[in-house]
């Protein structure tokens, strides 16, 4: 695994790269959305912050490219976990990613013109496996609050001062209440993008923008990282 461990490692620098352009991006569609919705122009400040937005996704993909051969390594590194709950439900994310990237991957194929098909077709099934990821993700975020609610009554600790309780809540848990927030914002713009959510694009704009800053947060600051992830 050495070889493996080298590769992930390497891949892994571009991962900040990816979040700063993905909040660019989603800066760029709330703030063009939000302009042509608010005074019905499309004028060139629009189509060029339009343009901005089309450019970083496509370079995004690019990025994501062989992000599949990480999955695979992770995910075999996932069944090492001792919580079998855990470990199950972080082997199903890892698997629907690898099928995200797997069609992202053709989407961006279709757009650069390398091969012929429906781009529209392989951005709904890579839409489809984000919201699959999303939802083994979120239900992990439930369990580890679970997990530390039941012991948390088997230890019997209690605090008088409500106040004081929710906050010791929100300290011990915040890497997975910082999880939870990135998740349920993505799962808007998967649901968005299944068209099974009606909001406006400078609303999924925004949602996208909260959901890059909190993935940097925990990029530069790994304290708040859930792991294992």
């Amino acid at each position: 695994m050495d070889a493996m461990e080298s590769y992930v490692q390497f891949s892994s620098k571009l991962s900040g790269r990816d979040k700063i352009f993905r909040l660019i991006q989603y800066s760029a569609k709330c703030i063009s959305n939000y302009s042509k919705e608010a005074t019905g122009l499309n004028d060139d400040y629009v189509k060029r912050l339009k343009s901005l937005e089309s450019a970083l996704s496509m370079s995004r993909k690019t990025f994501r490219i062989g992000k599949s051969v990480d999955m695979v390594y992770s995910t075999i590194k996932a069944t090492e976990i001792k919580d079998p709950v855990i470990s199950s439900l972080i082997v199903c994310s890892k698997v629907s990613r690898i099928c995200y990237f797997f069609y992202d991957t053709v989407n961006w194929l279709i757009k650069a013109g390398v091969l012929t098909g429906d781009a529209k077709k392989s951005a709904l099934k890579s839409s489809m496996f984000w919201f699959l990821t999303l939802s083994s993700c979120l239900m992990r975020d439930l369990y580890e609050l679970k997990k530390y609610i039941v012991n948390q009554n088997k230890t019997k600790i209690k605090n008088s001062n409500n106040e004081n309780s929710v906050l010791e809540f929100i300290s011990l848990n915040i890497q997975v209440i910082f999880d939870m927030i990135r998740n349920l914002f993505d799962l808007i713009l998967a649901l968005k993008m299944l068209n099974k959510l009606d909001i406006s694009d400078s609303a999924a704009g925004l949602v996208g923008m909260i959901s890059s800053i909190v993935g940097l947060v925990e990029l530069v600051y790994p304290y708040y990282k859930l792991t294992p992830s």
